[in-house]
C-alpha cells in the first residue's frame, strides 16, 4: 500500500500539473532499499526528477556513488526527516532505522549534488520550481509587484533565503520611469503601485525591461487584487517575450487567484501560493538556504 506521505506528494503534483511516472513507498526496506530505487529511477527514461522522503540510508558509500552519477543530469530532491533528537527517535521507532546526524547528511547531499529540503512545504515549492523551470543558475532576483507590501515581504524572504536583491542599474530605472507613474518604485522591488489594477500591461512592460537588466538572473512577480485572470493572461504573453526565468507569487488565496494559478501552471510557469515559498524554493535549488536545523 502507498504511504500517506507518498500520497500527499502525488496529490500535490496532480493539483499543480506535475506528472508522475513512478511512485514507490519503500516501508521498512527489509529487502530492497531506497538506494535500489534511486539507482533504477536514475536509469529510467520516463523519470525526469526524483523526489524522496527519507529517514535514513543504510549503505552510505553506495548511496553517494549512485546519487553522484544521477544528479548531473537528473535533479534529486530529498526531504531528510529525523532532523532533531526527538525526530530521530521517532524514526527509529517507525522503521527501526537510525536517522543519523543531519549535519552529516547535509554534507553528503551537497557532495552528491542533491537538492535538500527541510520540510514538506519546501519540498512542494521546490518540486514546483524544478518541474517548471529546471534549475536556475543565478541568485540575483528582481521583484515586480503592484501591491507594495508584497514587494517588501518578498525582498525580506529572498534575503533570508540567501538570495540577492540588487538595486537596478540607473539605465534600467530610467527605462522604467518612461512609463511608470512618478510615484512608483524603480530600485528593486519594482513597485508598480495599484496602477497595475487599471493598467495591467504595466507588469508586462516592467518585466520586459527588467529582463534586459545585466545584474538580474531571476524575476519574481505577484498576482494580487483586481482581475487575477487578466493578470495571468498578461503574464502568459510576457513569458513568450523574455529570456530569464519568471516565478509568480499569489497575493490572495481566493478562487479567482486559484483559477489564475491553474492557467499559468498548465503553461509551465511556477506559481506559489505564499510569496515566501517562491524565495525558499529558489534559495533551496541554488544551495543558498541553510537546512541544518
Amino acid at each position: 500500500p502507498t504511504s500517506p506521505m507518498t500520497t500527499r506528494i502525488i496529490k500535490f503534483a496532480a493539483d499543480h500539473h506535475i506528472g508522475f511516472s513512478k511512485a514507490i513507498s519503500s516501508g521498512n526496506e527489509a529487502d530492497l532499499t531506497m538506494v535500489d530505487y534511486l539507482e533504477y529511477l536514475g536509469q529510467d527514461d520516463d523519470t525526469q526528477i526524483i523526489v524522496a522522503y527519507m529517514e535514513s540510508v543504510r549503505d552510505g558509500p553506495r548511496f553517494m556513488g549512485v546519487a553522484k552519477g544521477i544528479s548531473p543530469h537528473k535533479p534529486i530532491i530529498i526531504w531528510k526527516a529525523g532532523r532533531t533528537a526527538v525526530g530521530a527517535q521517532a524514526a527509529a521507532s517507525h522503521t527501526g532505522a537510525l536517522a543519523g546526524s543531519i549535519q552529516v547528511y547535509q554534507a553528503a547531499f551537497e557532495q552528491a549534488g542533491i537538492i535538500s529540503v527541510p520540510n514538506l512545504t519546501t519540498l512542494f515549492a521546490t518540486l514546483a520550481l524544478v518541474s517548471k523551470l529546471g534549475q536556475p543558475t543565478g541568485d540575483r532576483v528582481a521583484i515586480v509587484t503592484g501591491p507594495g507590501g508584497m514587494g517588501v515581504a518578498l525582498a525580506d524572504a529572498c534575503i533570508l533565503a540567501g538570495l540577492a536583491v540588487p538595486q537596478l542599474l540607473p539605465e534600467t530605472q530610467e527605462a522604467l520611469r518612461q512609463f511608470l507613474p512618478a510615484f512608483a518604485g524603480t530600485r528593486n522591488p519594482v513597485d508598480i503601485t495599484m496602477a497595475q489594477i487599471v493598467h495591467q500591461d504595466l507588469s508586462r512592460q516592467c518585466i520586459k525591461v527588467v529582463d534586459r537588466a545585466p545584474n538580474i538572473d531571476v524575476i519574481i512577480t505577484v498576482i494580487a487584487g483586481g482581475d487575477p485572470m487578466g493578470q495571468a493572461k498578461v503574464l502568459l504573453q510576457t513569458r513568450q517575450e523574455i529570456a530569464k526565468p519568471m516565478l509568480v507569487a499569489l497575493g490572495d488565496p481566493d478562487e479567482e487567484c486559484r483559477e489564475a494559478r491553474h492557467v499559468l501552471e498548465v503553461a509551465g510557469i511556477p506559481v506559489f501560493q505564499q510569496p515566501e515559498w517562491a524565495a525558499q524554493a529558489l534559495g533551496t535549488v541554488l544551495g543558498k538556504s541553510s537546512h541544518t536545523a
